[in-house]
């Protein structure tokens, strides 16, 4: 994994980090140019404000190697890939292939039932089973 500091708008930080809709249509400029330097995907590892300023400095983490990335297709155009950060943490991403599109990455913590199976659950409150995920080819 490789981390990038940037330093951005809050409008292009907001907006990269949950889809919040700029009040300056000129950092939408920017957020989409921090995007395109990601095209693999990336999660964000920390972030703050700077002081006295509209900018928040931000640590973007980039993914070196996809062969690393396990998948699960949901339906036919939207597919959950997960990467392990260590043997209790991963991180998801959505990839929807109808719209071409690519969720923010999200980091969640990996339970273990009493059978012994791993799981995690989302963003949306559902359990993610990680048995059902296979490797990236």
């Amino acid at each position: 994994m490789k981390e990038t500091i940037l330093q951005l708008s809050n409008d292009a930080f907001f907006y990269i980090l949950s889809g919040e809709q700029p009040i300056d249509e000129t950092n939408l400029d920017e957020a989409n140019e921090i995007l395109d330097m990601f095209p693999n995907g990336f999660y964000i590892k920390s972030w703050e404000p700077i002081d006295n300023s509209d900018l928040i400095q931000a640590v973007f983490v980039t993914e070196d190697n996809e062969s690393e990335w396990l998948r699960y297709n949901i339906t036919k155009y939207i597919q959950i890939q997960i990467k392990w950060l260590d043997s209790t943490h991963i991180i998801q991403r959505e990839i929807n292939s109808q719209a071409n599109t690519m969720s923010e990455t999200k980091e969640f913590s990996v339970l273990t039932n009493k059978y012994g199976l791993q799981y995690y659950i989302n963003q949306f409150g559902s359990t993610i089973f990680i048995n059902r995920f296979t490797k990236l080819e």
